[in-house]
């Protein structure tokens, strides 16, 4: 909980860090980001424009359990889905998360979420780039 920065590599590997800073190293594989601010677009997943679809518990253990929208643990999977994604598509625009850590990646014009119970689309509001490498 509380991830603070994320730093991508090229293969989709990621790192959460806590810390109150991220001096990037300078890698050439790997670039590192400060959370991004997402906007709530609607409940379930979009609609049309999908690139990347994973299995329910991709960015945790089940033995997690699921997580409700608001608590810390889904707000995490939030921001890794979207780094995940960006790893995945450097055009993706919106990204939708399960309360099951599952999630989608989507380079659609717009996402009409469906209405599903168990998930909701987001949008990012802003993005940080913090440098080239990971934090040290």
């Amino acid at each position: 909980a509380n991830t603070k920065f994320v730093s991508v590599w090229v293969d989709a590997g990621y790192r959460c860090y806590t810390g109150t800073t991220c001096n990037a190293n300078g890698g050439r594989h790997t670039k590192s980001w400060a959370p991004v601010q997402m906007a709530a677009l609607g409940q379930g997943h979009c609609a049309s424009g999908q690139i990347y679809a994973s299995h329910a518990w991709e960015l945790a253990p089940s033995s997690v359990g699921t997580k409700g929208f608001h608590t810390d643990i889904y707000k995490d999977w939030l921001q890794a889905a979207w780094a995940k994604c960006l790893a995945k598509n450097a055009n993706t625009k919106f990204v939708s998360v399960w309360v099951d850590a599952g999630y989608r990646c989507y380079t659609g014009t717009t996402c009409n979420a469906n209405g599903g119970r168990h998930t909701k689309s987001w949008a990012p509001v802003q993005m940080a780039a913090l440098g080239q490498g990971h934090c040290a």
